[in-house]
């Protein structure tokens, strides 16, 4: 219970003989209930004063307003960095596992029930014949098919108006160097005695081819009749292979031996 005494006089005057009242009293008994100290100058105020009397500060909830604000403001940022980190917990304890990717088995494969086919051995070459005469028998195809390649060239060369030395000689020179070759080549053949016919047959053409050509590229570059008449005596030459390579074949196939065909251009 409170009790508050009124303003009264007391006994006691000044020196003019006037009493001076007293000033009101605080209130008696619970006096933490509802006074509290000013934070700024610590006067004595009530519960739900918002500004001090003495020093004008404004208050909330008996705080200065400044530090009440940065305290609602720490709070808040608090109170958000808790809820992102229990949202982040949440999250990684909510992630699923990876899941292991099964790879398939493998096809089984089963043999197949059909024939294998076998290629069949290669025909059994006599071992009377030595094996350089058959190997230079297959090297002069291959050098006669270089013969009819040039001697195509050749003839297109004669085909047109006016046949020119400069493109008759670049391919009198290479049917030259063709025929040295198989002049080095065609005696080999002759090891074989039932190939010794073919073998002469070979060096007498290569020879007449070189001999073609050299009396054409003895000529001067200026003398295109020279050069025209030259080409026409290695197309003659070159008519005369026909015989010849069909004797090489009926030799070949003798010993079980296929020579490829000759490919005009």
């Amino acid at each position: 219970m409170t009790l508050e005494i009124g303003s009264q006089k007391v006994g006691r005057f000044g020196r003019r003989g006037r009493g001076t009242p007293m000033a009101a009293s605080l209130p008696i008994g619970e006096s933490d209930a509802n006074i509290f100290a000013c934070p700024a100058c610590s006067r004595p105020l009530g519960s739900g004063t918002r500004r001090c009397p003495g020093c004008a500060t404004r208050l909330l909830a008996g705080v200065e307003t400044s530090r009440a604000v940065v305290f609602i403001g720490a709070g808040g940022l608090a109170g958000f960095a808790l809820g992102a980190g229990l949202v982040a917990l949440m999250t990684m304890l909510n992630v699923q596992p990876a899941q292991a990717v099964i790879q398939p088995a493998p096809p089984i494969v089963t043999p197949s029930q059909a024939p294998i086919a076998v290629a069949p051995p290669p025909p059994a070459i006599d071992p009377g014949i030595p094996s350089s005469a058959l190997s230079a028998l297959r090297q002069t195809t291959l050098i006669n098919q270089r013969v009819v390649s040039d001697a195509g060239r050749l003839s297109a060369a004669l085909a047109t108006t006016k046949p020119s030395s400069s493109e008759i000689a670049p391919i009198l020179r290479a049917m030259a160097s063709t025929a040295m070759v198989g002049q080095r080549l065609a005696p080999n053949v002759g090891g074989w005695d039932q190939a010794e016919s073919v073998s002469a047959d070979f060096v007498a053409f290569y020879a007449a081819i070189a001999k073609a050509a050299d009396d054409g590229l003895s000529s001067s570059l200026s003398s295109r009749r020279a050069y025209v008449a030259a080409a026409e005596e290695m197309l003659r030459v070159v008519g005369g292979l026909d015989a010849i390579d069909a004797a090489s074949r009926t030799l070949a196939a003798s010993a079980d031996l296929t020579l490829p065909p000759l490919t005009a251009p």
